[in-house]
């Protein structure tokens, strides 16, 4: 079995081959609280060389253990991305995916509303409607953080070990361009 650093060298030289290795290593994040769920792709409609990427089923159930307390967290992901420089490979020859969207967060790199990534909060307590509305500025965040955060702050329970999450979590810092 090769080790991780070599694992980051699978060469992708189509876009379904970029696809293909980016979800490989996706997937084990979301298998950290669901051994169903899958990550999908598609394009999206009128947006040409932009896909999708989000979870089937749309929503994931996560359980929460608060000192004896048990509950749920619902969590629905997506990501907006296209491949870099409308397919032209890299150097290495390698295509690559470049992502612009995540979660419910986006980043507008060319004439948008926000100059940077911002996140937007979907459910608000009653004293504070509209906050969904907001563009809250955020640095980059990775998918693999916000599991973190789900388990470390709010109690969601692994049903899984969590090296795939650790071994997306340091492929994601090690190819960040931004």
């Amino acid at each position: 079995m090769p080790t991780p650093e070599l694992a980051d060298e699978i060469e992708a030289r189509s876009d379904a081959a970029a696809r293909n290795r980016y979800l490989k290593f996706l997937q084990p994040s979301l298998c950290v609280f669901s051994k169903t769920d899958m990550w999908r792709t598609m394009p999206v409609p009128g947006l040409d060389g932009v896909h999708a990427a989000f979870t089937e089923p749309e929503v994931t159930v996560l359980t929460t253990l608060v000192g004896r307390k048990k509950g749920h967290l619902y969590l629905r992901a997506s990501q907006r991305f296209s491949y870099v420089d409308g397919n032209m490979r890299t150097r290495s020859g390698r295509t690559q995916i470049g992502t612009a969207r995540w979660l419910n967060g986006e980043w507008q790199p060319e004439g948008g509303t926000r100059p940077g990534p911002h996140a937007h909060v979907k459910r608000g307590c009653p004293e504070h409607r509209g906050l969904g509305k907001l563009h809250i500025p955020t640095g980059r965040v990775a998918y693999e953080q916000v599991l973190y955060f789900l388990m470390t702050d709010l109690g969601a329970v692994a049903v899984a070990e969590t090296k795939g999450l650790d071994d997306s979590l340091r492929r994601f810092r090690k190819f960040k361009t931004w």
